[in-house]
């Protein structure tokens, strides 16, 4: 996988954990999917937007700052390879199978990041 992760701590402990299972659990479309995804939906957004104070909701005791971001982001990731592993149909998940299983895990991973 050459996506370039920015040298951004939290990416770069994706994509190793992502290489690290891609022979037992994800396609390599699949692989480009949840990494850009945690990217571009997630990391990004969040960091230009903690970088202007903290986040919070009148729905959840969770907080989200500049400091407990990586750690919010990776409770979501784990919780997403956990739902893809249970759901997947083939040996390997397709980039469909992780889109399916955001669909199912959204009750859970949408804790983590202040998501309705």
């Amino acid at each position: 996988m050459n996506y370039d992760t920015r040298n951004i701590a939290v990416l770069d402990q994706i994509k190793a954990a992502l290489l690290q299972n891609q022979m037992s659990t994800f396609r390599s479309d699949a692989l480009l999917c949840v990494l850009s995804l945690f990217d571009q939906m997630i990391v990004q957004p969040y960091q230009d937007r903690l970088s202007q104070g903290n986040l919070s909701s009148p729905n959840s005791a969770v907080v989200l700052t500049a400091q407990n971001l990586d750690a919010q982001v990776m409770n979501s990731f784990y919780e997403l390879v956990k739902t893809t592993n249970n759901n997947k149909r083939e040996s390997l998940a397709s980039s469909h199978d992780v889109i399916k299983a955001i669909d199912a895990a959204w009750g859970t991973i949408s804790t983590y990041l202040l998501w309705g």
